[in-house]
């Protein structure tokens, strides 16, 4: 319904959606020798790419559980959870790694 009234956003949301996957492709691999180092570059992108694939596969059907568990509230709920739980996650790492920049 959203679509029908400003169909420009849709075109914006595709191309700042192919930025952020452009600029993922690029940083990850930079981020990742940059934190961890060249040694074993291989394994441990290999490593790293496990989880969103893992995620990625699982969503729909997670989603799906969610929706029909609580509906649409329930479904962002969760979400909300887990976007809270990465973050914590992501701010116990840097505290440990206060010297990388």
């Amino acid at each position: 319904w959203l679509a029908g009234l400003a169909p420009g956003l849709i075109f914006a949301f595709a191309a700042l959606q192919g930025v952020a996957a452009g600029l993922m492709s690029i940083l990850r691999p930079v981020l990742t020798a940059q934190a961890l180092g060249a040694r074993g570059f291989g394994r441990i992108s290999g490593a790293i790419a496990v989880a969103p694939l893992l995620g990625a596969a699982a969503a729909p059907f997670l989603a799906a559980v969610a929706f029909e568990a609580g509906g649409g509230p329930a479904l962002i709920g969760v979400a909300m959870a887990m976007a809270l739980v990465a973050a914590v996650c992501c701010w116990g790492l840097l505290r440990q790694r206060r010297g990388f920049a």
